[in-house]
């Protein structure tokens, strides 16, 4: 598993809708779902190893995919829209870190 990185920080810093128990509870789900799904898919005998991997292999991508998430710009200074818009940005971001690793 990886630690949280510097990136990892500055993201949560910058998204204040998004609190850890979120931001974490989504990730270990999507680590859950990928970790199963994965592990079934080898043709391996080592199940524990192959759950490992595709731990590891779920988390590298979303983390790896945290660094081209685009944080909206704002110039009328409103923050409703700055939120809302930042909202349907993260849940487009889940959706394709989910495609990406296989849950859907």
């Amino acid at each position: 598993m990886f630690n949280c990185t510097e990136l990892e920080k500055i993201f949560h810093k910058n998204v204040p809708f998004i609190d850890d128990g979120l931001y974490y509870g989504t990730r270990r789900t999507m680590l859950k779902h990928a970790k199963t799904a994965w592990a079934t898919s080898l043709d391996v005998m080592n199940v524990r190893h192959n759950e490992e991997f595709a731990e590891y292999e779920a988390d590298k991508v979303f983390v790896s995919r945290l660094e081209s998430f685009e944080f909206p710009e704002t110039t009328d200074g409103d923050e409703r829209i700055f939120i809302k818009v930042l909202k349907d940005r993260w849940e487009k971001f889940v959706e394709e870190v989910k495609k990406e690793i296989g849950w859907v």
